[in-house]
């Protein structure tokens, strides 16, 4: 059963992994220090911009698109908090709970979260056409009275095969589900509060009120309205109190990485050569932009401009890969593979050489020239790296000898370079294509991110345009197209940096550790280093 036919059919889907329970407890950390939302308590996001940086998180974002389209509106944000023995009564949550058009909120595990501690849904009750709350006035019972077996004999009244489901779900996953359902949750455990963050969403023709009661019947007040923010998609109802957030470009940091990275959406860049030297280092990057993606760890991307005569570095190693790509000048890749005993090799770059480094193998560049260089450079790791190491040391591609694609036939061509997994990437993909002018094509969404380098004319995507040497980066689930604006055949290069399965991670602890027990010693270091990276959030994931 899929996700929208398991939403559509017990009104609850997951669970979906949006964070390692590592990086779940570091966002928990974060929430915490923050003081209680200022009027509305559910208000959170219109004053911290965490909380919207979560609700925009694409592994949440990418599901809500399935489950109410491209228009989406969040008017919830806040805490949920449960010390040990804590009951949440089981209800349905008032704003939605006569809903006429789609609602869906998200509950994300963030802490202490376990079979004993989560959610509980009666299943397919967000069809009964009633709320909890109702059905408890009719029968003059308090809140505290409904019990598991009072809630279940009230559901078979409408369904006589409802039942209680409780998902297993652990720090880090969430739970989608329908705003009418009847829910509740009661943390059984000895000890630690449980922590969750409940985010809720609907389409903007549905007017979202504050409500003066938690008990039948509900009475709302029509100002103060909850401050509402469009997450995706546009606004045409005007029934609800919509505020505007800049949650695409804004610089919102996340803490996940220690507070240094945010999350990388959608990125234009226009590039324009020459750029200024460092004339103290010789080495000047130029960054464009760093974060996490719904696939990786961190992604990041800088021009750098390197004087005559500098290598910006000794030969060196990291667990990241990279692509090069050389913009202008002249330069020699130093490369020092490990069945070479140490001894470097050198290969010479021109203006439109591409090269892609393995993650571990060593390398630099050096100018060797009388003018600067300037270059490009994307560099990624992944949360779990696979075993696979890369069937190559590094590919060195000329983009300048791809000149014949026929740039008279079809208004669209495409021509691979190559494709092959790595020990990041399912798949790491590039090509270029070749659009004529006036040509375009439909936007569309893909589940991987893709990184674009215009070589040649100009295009507009996303409403801007874009031209020689322009940078887009579209984030996986972001809709995107392109079209021909310029009088020549636009010529770009395509990365698709494909993730891997999220399934059976735990094999892949006994294939590394088999992979480390069996490396030469003067390998076992690096290769312990890496395993131990991950150590910890592996193991809570075999919990």
């Amino acid at each position: 059963m899929d996700t929208l036919e398991q939403f559509n059919d017990k009104g609850y889907a997951g669970p979906v992994k949006v964070f390692s329970p590592g990086q779940s407890h570091k966002v928990c950390a974060r929430l915490t220090s923050f003081p209680d939302s200022p009027g509305w308590f559910k208000s959170s996001a219109a004053h911290y911009q965490l909380y919207l940086e979560l609700a925009s998180h694409p592994a949440i974002t990418s599901l809500l698109r399935g489950l109410l389209g491209d228009n989406i509106m969040l008017w919830g944000a806040c805490l949920v908090n449960a010390p040990p023995g804590h009951t949440h009564p089981w209800h349905s949550d008032i704003e939605t709970a006569y809903a006429t058009g789609k609602t869906v909120s998200v509950w994300l595990a963030l802490r202490n979260v376990n079979k004993k501690s989560a959610l509980r849904f009666i299943s397919g009750s967000h069809c009964f056409g009633t709320s909890v709350q109702e059905i408890q006035f009719l029968n003059n019972l308090e809140r505290s009275e409904l019990g598991n077996d009072v809630i279940l004999t009230w559901a078979r009244q409408y369904d006589p095969e409802s039942d209680i489901q409780q998902p297993v779900l652990q720090d880090g996953d969430a739970l989608f589900f329908d705003g009418r359902i009847w829910h509740g949750s009661h943390n059984e455990n000895y000890s630690g509060t449980r922590v969750a963050l409940l985010l809720q969403y609907a389409v903007p023709e549905v007017p979202i009120r504050i409500w003066e009661s938690v008990n039948s019947p509900f009475l709302c007040v029509d100002k103060p309205r909850p401050p509402c923010i469009m997450i995706s998609g546009s606004d045409d109802y005007a029934v609800n109190d919509i505020i505007y957030r800049n949650n695409t470009d804004c610089e919102m940091k996340s803490v996940i990485n220690g507070g240094s990275r945010k999350f990388l959406s959608t990125v234009l860049k226009q590039i324009e050569l020459p750029l200024q030297e460092n004339p103290e280092t010789g080495w000047q990057p130029y960054p464009i932009d760093r974060g996490v993606t719904p696939s990786m760890e961190e992604m990041g991307f800088h021009i750098s401009v390197l004087s005559a005569g500098v290598i910006p570095h000794p030969p060196h190693s990291h667990s990241e890969e990279e692509l090069l790509i050389m913009l202008s000048g002249e330069a020699d890749l130093i490369m020092v593979p490990e069945n070479i005993t140490g001894k470097e090799q050198r290969h010479r770059l021109r203006a439109g050489s591409l090269v892609y480094y393995p993650a571990f193998f060593t390398h630099t560049i050096q100018n060797t020239g009388n003018d600067p260089i300037t270059y490009l450079m994307f560099k990624w790791r992944a949360v779990f790296p696979s075993t696979f190491e890369s069937p190559v040391a590094a590919f060195n591609y000329s983009l300048n000898e791809l000149d014949d694609l026929n740039s008279r036939q079809s208004p669209f061509q495409t021509r691979d370079i190559f494709r092959f997994p790595t020990r990041h990437l399912k798949e790491l993909q590039c090509h270029v294509s070749l659009l004529q002018p006036g040509a375009s094509y439909q936007a569309h969404r893909d589940n991987y991110d893709v990184a674009i380098l215009l070589l040649k004319g100009s295009i507009k995507t996303l409403g801007k345009k874009v031209e020689q040497f322009g940078v887009i980066y579209y984030s996986a689930g972001e809709s995107h197209g392109m079209e021909n604006v310029g009088t020549i055949p636009a010529r770009y290069l395509v990365f698709e940096f494909h993730p891997g399965p999220a399934q059976k991670r735990w094999i892949r602890i006994i294939l590394q550790l088999r992979r480390i027990l069996k490396s030469p010693l003067r390998q076992l270091p690096r290769n312990l280093g890496v395993f131990l990276a991950h150590k910890t959030a592996l193991l809570f994931r075999l919990r």
